[in-house]
């Protein structure tokens, strides 16, 4: 198993102003995929990662699957005008032979996730590729949507490539793609007619193709000029046995025990918040939210537990929660912060009286109160059953919104002095002849890579023609 994504968080103006300066940025502060109005992109945060797993073990291990990787690859621009300009021979190549290498058939591709900056030279290069290479494989047209994430977050830089899997991810659990925001007229340099290729332009229901499983391709681009395209495939769930078939089970068939906690008692009533809001837009498994809650969490302090007799029965207990809020009082739900129980109590304790396991109301109330429960035990050992049941998809952990950033009014508490390390309201001016700006950022760039020594810098510096004003 692989953890992999990609983070951006601009931690300061400096690389704005370069991408700036090189009329990368968007002045209208949008970002135009594909459309004529396209000016530059828009420079935004994200952070996306995804869990990648060999597909058989993710099967056996009763994961939730939301697809299937089937062909990637990356090349290298080399030599170029500059990253305004990258090379569209390139990514057609790219594009080729993953297809060729992996026997994949652009028929079958329904939806392209566009790197699409929204730049009047990159997005033609990049479309333009595409429309070259589909067409060595098929004369079909207008069978393949093409859309771009940055029409709608801007570009997240290092986290653009898993926000584009991200949402088309998403878009294959959801069967439906978005539409391409800031679109209006086609930028003329971008060859789509008579192609495989077309805007989406409206929230559309993403269709199968000869009832095959949906499958989208992926482009990321890097500023260097690597490129990296992929094939995704959508998982079917008929390909496995979603539901237990055996016929031996317990009286407690229907009922389940469900668990919830957090490192607070706010956090908690917010799960519970949550789980509800969840379950009301989709209906799941009973077993399966369960199971999930009960092995895939990680157990904290803040507990609340009780029995669910039907998937309505969560709700209507979930419903009753949220009115009422969270009771230590109430019969049939246990709440715990297991920080305030004695030693006395069965906090730690394993329960492993088989008679206990029969009692889901006692269970529920001792693993409130902090006892270690073999939850394996109750799914097959106690119902009979072959296999353990299928985690499924419900919400994360509800972090508190704390805030973090320097509180304003206590800068007073600090005084100031020359020798004050605190940054210092410079600007820089760089010359009417322009030699400082790139040797500036050149000087800058050595020292962060670790090329140039302290010392170096200091001395190239000293030669540059700049001023300074305070």
């Amino acid at each position: 198993m692989v953890i992999a994504g990609g983070v951006n968080a601009s931690m300061g103006q400096h690389i704005q102003v370069r991408l700036d300066q090189i009329d990368m940025l968007s002045p209208s502060g949008r970002c135009f995929t594909f459309d004529e109005a396209g000016d530059g992109t828009i420079i935004s945060e994200g952070i996306g990662i995804v869990v990648l797993k060999n597909l058989e073990d993710a099967v056996r291990d009763k994961d939730p699957i939301y697809g299937v990787i089937k062909a990637s690859g990356m090349n290298q621009d080399g030599a170029s005008n500059g990253i305004t300009a990258p090379s569209g021979a390139s990514q057609e190549e790219l594009i080729k032979s993953v297809y060729e290498r992996f026997e994949i058939n652009p028929e079958d591709i329904s939806y392209v996730e566009a790197h699409g900056t929204g730049t009047k030279l990159g997005d033609p290069i990049e479309t333009n590729a595409l429309v070259r290479a589909f067409k060595s494989f098929t004369d079909k047209t207008d069978f393949c949507a093409v859309g771009s994430a940055k029409s709608h977050i801007g570009h997240t830089g290092a986290a653009a490539g898993v926000v584009g899997l991200i949402k088309v991810l998403s878009s294959m659990r959801h069967k439906t793609l978005p539409k391409l925001l800031n679109f209006n007229t086609l930028n003329p340099l971008i060859e789509f007619a008579d192609s495989p290729f077309q805007i989406n332009q409206t929230l559309t229901k993403w269709k199968r193709l000869d009832e095959k499983p949906r499958m989208a391709a992926i482009n990321s681009f890097g500023h260097s000029g690597t490129n990296i395209h992929m094939v995704v495939e959508e998982y079917c769930e008929s390909n496995r046995d979603t539901h237990d078939h055996s016929a031996a089970y317990s009286e407690h068939i229907n009922d389940q025990i469900i668990v919830l906690s957090a490192m607070s008692k706010e956090q908690v009533a917010y799960k519970v918040q949550e789980l509800l809001d969840s379950l009301n837009a989709e209906t799941k498994e009973l077993t399966s939210i369960a199971y999930t809650l009960q092995t895939a969490r990680e157990p904290l302090n803040c507990r609340l537990s009780f029995v669910a007799r039907s998937f309505t029965h969560l709700k209507d207990c979930l419903a009753e929660i949220v009115s009422d809020g969270i009771r230590e009082s109430n019969a049939h739900i246990n709440y715990q912060d297991i920080d305030e129980l004695s030693t006395e109590n069965t906090h730690g304790r394993l329960v492993e009286n088989p008679l206990d396991y029969e009692d889901f109301d006692l269970i529920a109330k001792s693993w409130a109160n902090g006892s270690y429960i073999d939850w394996q035990l109750i799914h097959v050992g106690l119902k009979n059953r072959s296999t353990l049941p299928h985690r499924t998809n419900l919400p994360g952990y509800p972090f508190a919104k704390e805030r973090y950033w320097i509180d304003q009014t206590n800068l007073a508490a600090f005084p100031e002095s020359e020798n004050d390390n605190r940054e210092m309201d410079t600007k820089i001016r760089i010359e009417p002849n322009g030699s400082g700006a790139s040797s500036v950022y050149s000087v800058l760039d050595q020292l962060e890579s670790g090329a140039l020594s302290s010392n170096e810098g200091a001395e190239l510096l000293k030669n540059i023609d700049i001023k300074t004003q305070h």
